[in-house]
């Protein structure tokens, strides 16, 4: 699997744990409390490794409007 997929799904499910943990009375608030304080940390570092990660367009935007399918602009008449 690709690195930056597990960097993903890692941060993902961890989300979803801090949401359904955060959800039942019984867990400590300690707990609750550092993965809120973790959580931005990784949505950053995430977020910064999918963009660093990406390779530049070969292609203009008016060229093409999205690399992964065919999509022929329309030509607007009014400039």
């Amino acid at each position: 699997m690709d690195p930056i997929k597990n960097i993903v799904l890692g941060t993902t499910l961890f989300l979803i744990v801090y949401v359904v943990l955060a959800s039942i009375p019984s867990v400590p608030v300690r707990l609750i409390i550092g993965m809120f304080s973790l959580s931005p940390f990784l949505i950053i570092y995430m977020v910064w490794r999918v963009l660093t990660a990406g390779e530049s367009s070969l292609e203009t935007f008016e060229e093409s409007f999205y690399e992964d399918h065919e999509y022929q602009r329309v030509k607007s008449p009014i400039k």
